[in-house]
């Protein structure tokens, strides 16, 4: 249609859909490796040399790369609808990750991290960890009750708030550190592997996030908010719907020690999905017009079809031929004068 510019519906489509596609081959082979083939005290597997971990492992790389790629071939999105008007379903969302957050905050300040003591390398620095991270969690709380705000009256409040949109990507990056304390083979032990890729997309997408919503660079915010929503619901899915299912199914005592499921990772699953379909769902939106240099204003045409007079253009020598049509008196006049 003309006079409207594409919203590049047809890669954030592609991006959903290799989002389904790697959820459904992803979730049934964790949740087949766990009831088989990995030990729940340690998190190793039994048989490193599965198929089924190379898969799933090649299943995710491959969706990351598709999505980075369609990222860049994406043109730029209207941004609006992420930072403007009324969103229920998102405002809904962000309340129910806040409440996951706050509820994995208070387990932690009164049962504390769920990790075994042998594995942990540094004492010092997961305590230090365990003192911060409560102090984030909280702003984060704060910064996603302002964006649900924000979104159910339809007034940009969050806007404001630029220092502590800032809150969620520090959260990921302390919570982050406090895995990277864990001294096990990574590649070997998959939940932990995936909890730290997955908070390595979520700080991707809380920068995009803290850009879009305090309107700095929110162009590029815009082009990388999509890819680093599907990504970290991608890698954050992996893990935690297999959790829930096992869960909810009976066998949570084929859960890996130290790794249950988690309501903030839920959360942000239930964030991020809403996140990328307020995306998708956007409608069309004109183009605006580039404004039109203003031109030189052209002189005033004659009135009618009368001829232009050689007096217009030529006064003095039009003043000049009367002086000679008067007569030769006149002429000798002029040149007695002269």
């Amino acid at each position: 249609m003309q006079g409207m510019k594409k919203t590049g519906k047809t890669p954030a489509a592609v991006q959903l859909i290799l989002f389904c596609v790697g959820i459904i081959a992803v979730c049934p082979l964790r949740i087949r490796l766990m009831m088989t083939n990995m030990d729940p005290i340690t998190g190793f597997y039994n048989d490193p040399s599965d198929i089924r971990i190379i898969i799933s492992y090649a299943v995710i790389a491959a969706v990351f790369i598709a999505a980075v790629i369609l990222s860049l071939v994406r043109r730029r999105f209207y941004t609006d609808v992420l930072v403007d008007g009324r969103n229920i379903p998102l405002a809904v969302a962000a309340l129910i990750y806040a409440g996951g957050i706050g509820y994995e905050t208070y387990s932690l300040l009164t049962m504390g991290r769920e990790k075994t003591a042998t594995l942990v390398q540094k004492a010092e620095l997961v305590a230090i960890v365990n003192k911060l991270s409560p102090v984030f969690a909280v702003l984060t709380i704060v910064w996603l009750l302002v964006y649900a705000i924000s979104f159910f009256s339809g007034r940009q409040i969050v806007s404001k708030l630029r220092v502590i949109a800032l809150a969620p990507f520090v959260w990921s990056v302390v919570e982050l550190i406090g895995r990277l304390v864990i001294t096990i083979g990574y590649l070997n032990v998959s939940e932990l592997m995936l909890e730290m890729l997955s908070l390595c997309a979520r700080m991707w997408f809380f920068m995009s996030l803290a850009r879009l919503t305090s309107h700095v660079d929110d162009g590029f915010a815009g082009r990388t908010s999509l890819t680093s929503a599907v990504t970290a619901l991608l890698l954050t899915t992996s893990f935690t719907l297999p959790r829930l299912i096992l869960t909810a199914s009976g066998n949570s005592s084929c859960l890996v020690q130290g790794y249950p499921l988690s309501a903030a990772d839920a959360g942000f699953c239930l964030f991020a999905l809403c996140f990328a379909l307020t995306v998708f769902l956007a409608p069309p939106r004109p183009e605006k017009q580039k404004e039109e240099e203003p031109q030189p204003a052209a002189a005033p045409a004659p009135a009618g079809d009368a001829p232009i007079s050689a007096s217009a253009v030529f006064p003095v020598l039009d003043a000049r031929e009367e002086d000679i049509a008067s007569g030769p008196d006149s002429v000798a006049e002029v040149e007695s004068e002269q």
